[in-house]
């Protein structure tokens, strides 16, 4: 069975199109991509919010908002530090912590709407590349990108 990927730059429109789905899909998505250079390996972590839906019809429907894009130069032989105190690592946890407040956020003000919405059963799709939405239904943050030179 093979499914249709339609991806919104609107929140408000695939939730207009999912009512013929049982419910959507707020999940936190994390994205990793590790390349090599030179003596260091870069990688790039993106941390989004995602909404996704499966319709009766066999189209998934997807929604896609960047919350923050991380960027770490590792060296290729990692040693012990401490990661609890590198920039890069609280940049990354206040990302995750960003993401699940407007996660939790958004189930509630889509549930008030009478949109049954859930935490689980996460949605894959295999596309290269994710249409950023928007919606006026929260408050979304800026995206952020940073640039982090040091070991992780």
């Amino acid at each position: 069975m093979s499914f249709v990927v339609l991806q919104y730059a609107e929140l408000e429109n695939l939730l207009a199109d999912a009512a013929s789905s049982d419910a959507v899909r707020v999940y936190i998505l994390e994205q990793v991509r590790t390349t090599p250079v030179n003596l260091l390996s870069q990688q790039d972590v993106t941390v989004a919010l995602c909404v996704r839906a499966i319709t009766a019809h066999f189209r998934i429907l997807s929604w896609y908002y960047p919350l923050a894009c991380l960027r770490f130069y590792l060296p290729e032989s990692k040693e012990e530090n401490d990661e609890q105190s590198s920039p890069a690592q609280i940049a990354y946890e206040r990302a995750w912590e960003q993401a699940r407040a407007l996660q939790t956020e958004l189930v509630a003000r889509l549930k008030e709407e009478g949109c049954p919405a859930h935490t689980d059963g996460l949605v894959e799709i295999n596309v290269a590349n994710f249409l950023h939405g928007t919606t006026a239904l929260v408050a979304l943050p800026p995206t952020t990108f940073t640039k982090t030179e040091a070991a992780q």
